[in-house]
């Protein structure tokens, strides 16, 4: 039985997510998560060509804000209604749970 490096075990490992077409983002700090954070949604919800302001966005941090683990992983099960700049709403979903393969998936590393 031969050893590896935890680095060496993290590199197989997120080889292998890769493989299964998980895209691979660098995350240097919770600035470049935020930002990674705001662009998956806007490509989930399909706001690509009116993306989320600052203030949408930062509606958005307020309520995924809220209670413990557990709470907070209902929420991102839950839809956000959210109210757009210009005084429109819209439904703002975290996952797809009828058809979870077709959510992005991606990896990170420390």
């Amino acid at each position: 039985m031969s050893i590896q490096s935890e680095a060496a075990l993290e590199k197989l490992l997120i080889e292998q997510l890769q493989g299964l077409e998980y895209e691979f983002v660098k995350i240097g700090d919770e600035a470049d998560m935020l930002a990674n954070l705001k662009k998956q949604l806007e490509i989930h919800n399909e706001l690509t060509d009116a993306p989320l302001s600052e203030d949408e966005f930062t509606q958005i941090k307020h309520y995924l804000n809220n209670g413990g683990i557990f709470e907070r992983a209902g929420l991102l099960r839950n839809i956000c209604n959210l109210k757009r700049d210009d005084g429109s709403t819209r439904e703002i979903r975290f996952l797809n749970q009828e058809a979870w393969c077709k959510n992005e998936f991606q990896v990170a590393n420390q």
